[in-house]
């Protein structure tokens, strides 16, 4: 996912400091974008329902 420039400035920046916890994140975005290159107009407000208290944890 991205270039390594990304990757390395994701990692310094990032706020989640589980590689695993990131991985959570990362595979329930996979999926959002790949219903949503299948079908644009696809519900995927259940899988970003599972990321908003992920995300919420970390930004305090």
């Amino acid at each position: 996912m991205g270039t390594d420039r990304q990757k390395k400035y994701k990692t310094a920046f990032s706020p989640i400091k589980s590689p695993s916890e990131e991985r959570e994140i990362e595979i329930l975005v996979d999926k959002i974008l790949s219903i949503k290159k299948q079908n644009p107009s696809a519900d995927s407000v259940a899988l970003e329902n599972e990321i908003d208290p992920l995300v919420l944890r970390f930004e305090g």
